[in-house]
C-alpha cells in the first residue's frame, strides 16, 4: 500500500488546504481601535460638563452659596406670637441653628404652662449638645417630641436648640413647631432645610 504525498491530499472536511487564504475567518489583533469623531466629540463634551460642575461646586463653596444660610418661619393668633429659627440650607457635619420663640400677642406674661411639639423626625437629622432652657418634662412618641415649660411672669420663652448636622445625612426634611397650653389657641408653623454636599 502506498500513501500519497501530502501535496497531492485531498483536503479534510472542514480543514484548510496549506496555502489556502483563511477566507471567512474573524482576525484578531492587540492594535487599540480608533474612535470615531462622533465619541471623540462626545467624550470631549462629558470631560468639559464634568469640568464645568466641578468649578461651579467650588465655587459656591468659596463664595459661602453652599454653605449655611438661616431663615424664620413664623405666625400669630390673638394669644401668642411663635417665630423658628432654622437653617434654611446646610451641610452635613457642621453646627446647625434651631431656635423657637414665643411672646404674648398682647402685652404681659404668657400662660403658666407652655406645650412645645417638635417634629421627631426633624430633629432626628441633628446630633444635640443641648436644650436651653430644659423642659420638664420632655416625652415622644416617636412621630412628636413634646417639651413642656412651667413659667412664673415671663414675657419670652426663647429655646435653643444646640447641635449639628448629622454628618451621614444628606437630604433635607420638612419639620413643624406646634405651640398649646391652657387658655390660649394653638399656633404652628412649618419650615423645611435642604442639604448640600
Amino acid at each position: 500500500m502506498t500513501t500519497a504525498p501530502l501535496a497531492d491530499r485531498e483536503p479534510q472536511p472542514g480543514t484548510v488546504p496549506r496555502g489556502s487564504p483563511r477566507c471567512g475567518l474573524p482576525r484578531f489583533t492587540t492594535e487599540p481601535h480608533e474612535p470615531s469623531p462622533r465619541r471623540m466629540r462626545f467624550e470631549q463634551l462629558l470631560r468639559r460638563v464634568t469640568y464645568l460642575v466641578v468649578f461651579g461646586v467650588v465655587t459656591a463653596a468659596l463664595a459661602g452659596v453652599a454653605g449655611l444660610r438661616t431663615a424664620d418661619a413664623s405666625t400669630s393668633n390673638d394669644d401668642v406670637a411663635l417665630t423658628v429659627f432654622y437653617a434654611q440650607a446646610t451641610r452635613p457635619g457642621i453646627a446647625t441653628p434651631f431656635e423657637i420663640d414665643i411672646v404674648p400677642a398682647e402685652p404681659g406674661p404668657l400662660p403658666e404652662t407652655i406645650t412645645v411639639e417638635v417634629s421627631s423626625e426633624y430633629l432626628s437629622m441633628f446630633d444635640e449638645n443641648g436644650l436651653d432652657p430644659q423642659p420638664d418634662p420632655a416625652t415622644s412618641d416617636g412621630t412628636v417630641e413634646t417639651w413642656i415649660y412651667q413659667l412664673d411672669d415671663v414675657m419670652r420663652l426663647h429655646i435653643d436648640f444646640d447641635a449639628r448636622f448629622q454628618p451621614n445625612i444628606h437630604s433635607g426634611m420638612t419639620g413643624t413647631v406646634r405651640i398649646a397650653g391652657p387658655g390660649i389657641a394653638p399656633a404652628e408653623v412649618e419650615f423645611r432645610t435642604w442639604v448640600f454636599p
